[in-house]
């Protein structure tokens, strides 16, 4: 069904904004009057298109998702309605997108819509374990412990794609310091030296001519240089926004033997959370291994996690398809399942065991950047040196010359 995104006015006069389903325009614009919303604005939501996208010129942070959460779940477990929440984190948001996605939830709920359809339309800015895990806290009737969970969920998680980013901060200054060193050498310095290096009439050697060469194209034109980096940030962006890009990304990485490992770390930490938290919750195993493949970020691991869940349908151990995997699934973790599988505790299991390999996560960060400091320094003074040499050893032939 055609989702349409609305401005409107509430009957307390305040403004809405949200999103709502309806066969036609009139249809949502009934549906909306029903539920005491008056529209002003009402247009069609594309495919792939959020209402943050029509709302707010950013995304909210994960940050902010994640206070949000804790803070909603909070207030539940006190007693507060869940309108009364809502509206109270609404008014003490101060972040356009933010309270724009609150006001839009609290207009649906009002409307008499459940709280996790009224999160559906934001769900591209959610975990994909959330919705689930709102439907297993509504159906069950404990939304505040379930939200408290989402919240805690939500941290670790967080957690750990903030120290995957802090590992790579350093390495990362590190190479755009040298980089722009080096590029300050190749178009400031070197065509300088070269008309030294001409009029001398010295034979340059191959390492000079070389670098020189290198120094005329930086050197030719700076709009051709510019040119270049605008092509380069543009690669940059469409390898972390399109959905190609990253998946290149992530295929690359999972190529490097050092950052393999990581990668493998992660998306096992996040299979055992993911799934360990949705059983506790009570989802269904088919649910929630479908959920937990989609949260992965591995695509070997996302596959076969898909094909343990067609397994698991027929009837087999989810063990016994974990065992199948052995590059992607440890021993002890195919172990751990099985006792779980056995005992009925498979959640709280998995859930312990995605700490374990949190820890073993920071273990292998550490080792990488230990690694990769030393290395980036190799690499780039050697880089540094070939250009230093280029530059003194014309001038050493000269020198000879005179004397």
């Amino acid at each position: 069904m055609p989702v349409y995104v609305y401005k409107a006015i509430s009957k307390k006069g305040a403004h809405v904004e949200g999103s709502i389903e309806g066969a036609t325009r009139e249809h949502a614009v009934t549906l909306l009057m029903q539920r005491g919303i008056t529209p002003v604005e009402l247009s069609l939501m594309h495919e792939g298109e959020t209402p943050f996208r029509r709302f707010s010129k950013r995304a909210p942070a994960a940050a902010d998702i994640l206070f949000f959460i804790r803070n909603f779940g909070i207030a539940l477990q006190a007693g507060v309605t869940v309108l009364g929440a809502l509206s109270l984190l609404s008014k003490d948001n101060k972040r356009p997108a933010m309270k724009s996605m609150i006001a839009g939830v609290e207009a649906s709920v009002r409307g008499g819509a459940s709280l996790s359809q009224a999160f559906t339309p934001y769900k591209q800015y959610f975990n994909p374990a959330f919705i689930g895990l709102l439907q297993s806290g509504e159906l069950s009737g404990t939304l505040g412990k379930t939200l408290a969970l989402i919240a805690e969920y939500l941290k670790r998680d967080f957690g750990l794609r903030q120290r995957v980013k802090g590992a790579l901060v350093y390495p990362l200054i590190l190479v755009i310091g040298s980089g722009a060193v080096i590029l300050l050498l190749l178009i400031f310095v070197l065509p300088r030296l070269s008309g030294a290096f001409a009029q001398s009439g010295v034979a340059l050697p191959l390492l000079t001519r070389i670098i020189l060469a290198l120094s005329n194209s930086f050197s030719y034109s700076l709009w051709l240089d510019g040119l270049f980096l605008f092509c380069i940030g543009g690669i940059v962006y469409w390898f972390r926004k399109a959905e190609k890009g990253r998946a290149l990304f992530a295929l690359a990485l999972e190529r490097v033997p050092i950052a393999r490992t990581v990668v493998h770390g992660v998306a096992l930490v996040r299979f055992t959370r993911t799934l360990g938290n949705l059983l506790v919750a009570g989802i269904p195993m088919m649910e929630a291994l479908e959920t937990t493949a989609g949260s992965v970020g591995h695509r070997a691991m996302e596959r076969a996690t898909r094909e343990a869940r067609q397994a698991v349908m027929g009837g087999a151990p989810l063990s016994g398809e974990l065992e199948k995997h052995p590059e992607l699934f440890p021993g002890i973790v195919v172990g751990l399942t099985r006792v779980g599988e056995e005992t009925g505790k498979l959640g709280d299991i998995l859930v312990e065991v995605s700490d374990f390999y949190d820890d073993e996560v920071d273990y292998l960060l550490r080792n990488m950047t230990t690694l990769l400091e030393p290395l980036l320094l190799l690499v780039m003074g050697v880089v540094v040196g070939l250009i230093a040499m280029s530059i003194l050893l014309p001038i050493y032939q000269l020198m000879t010359k005179v004397s």
